[in-house]
């Protein structure tokens, strides 16, 4: 038997009249099946899942994998083309070419997506086509490229007429992975830009220790404050990660002088 078909030989006999051995009659002929091919079968791939992981910052055009599908129907002669499911890539990161190679086709960011699983089509030239899935999973791994920022919008009230004191403690977070050591502890202090008049108003005592050894900073008044001169202080505050390279980024803190009731009516 052959996948195109196969053949088979038959042989008839007749006996003649009255079963008369001497008009005995043997005939061969041979029979021919040819069989044609149906699109039954879906492409197979090599490997129906690819892992890999990749830093945030690879360039576009990079190669991640490479799929290969193999079709059994047409004697293992059909053609397979490739495509990626843009349901599973909605924002069009990924591209796949004529070989089945996978490339990034737009930036990666962990912050953003640290995992993306990927659908892999490979599509058959029957009729009608049959297609196969793939899995390309991406895990995107962390860079330090997010400055630190303040944990929360801090907007401390300091009332008027108080001596100097503690107004409020600060605490820092950035957005990488801090098991990368992209993060913590952060470091504090006020921004060399700031103006005369904060700086002698205010102080940020950076406290390395603190924040269960995140660090934090403690900002304090100088001196007095009229909420009738000036209702609010912006001070501007520097943190810096811990990562390679590290990060800085600035937080203004914003504090309010609270009212009391030390004017006499007019």
């Amino acid at each position: 038997m052959q996948r195109s078909g196969f053949r088979f030989k038959i042989q008839v006999n007749n006996k003649g009249e009255d079963n008369d051995a001497e008009k005995y009659y043997v005939a061969y002929s041979w029979v021919i099946v040819e069989l044609r091919d149906i699109n039954d079968n879906k492409p197979t791939f090599e490997r129906a899942n690819i892992e890999v992981p990749v830093f945030e910052d690879a360039e576009v055009g990079k190669i991640l994998g490479i799929f290969k599908a193999r079709d059994p129907d047409q004697s293992g002669l059909s053609q397979v083309s490739y495509a990626i499911d843009r349901s599973s890539d909605r924002r069009r990161q990924f591209t796949i070419d004529s070989s089945g190679t996978v490339k990034i086709q737009r930036a990666l960011d962990r912050e953003e997506n640290p995992r993306h699983s990927v659908k892999i089509l490979a599509i058959d030239d029957g009729f009608p086509d049959k297609t196969a899935t793939a899995t390309l999973t991406v895990i995107v791994q962390d860079i330090n490229d997010n400055a630190p920022r303040f944990l929360n919008n801090y907007r401390p009230v300091l009332p008027e007429n108080q001596t100097p004191k503690t107004i409020i403690e600060v605490l820092a977070t950035d957005d990488d992975d801090r098991s990368k050591g992209n993060g913590p502890p952060f470091h504090f202090r006020m921004d060399s830009t700031a103006s005369d008049e904060i700086r002698a108003s205010f102080k940020v005592d950076y406290i390395p220790k603190g924040a269960n050894g995140d660090g934090m900073a403690i900002i304090s008044s100088l001196r007095t404050f009229d909420r009738e001169a000036q209702k609010e202080y912006h001070v501007p505050i520097v943190i810096k990660d811990a990562g390679t390279p590290q990060m800085t980024g600035t937080s203004t803190l914003t504090i309010i002088i609270g009212d009391e009731n030390d004017n006499k009516m007019q």
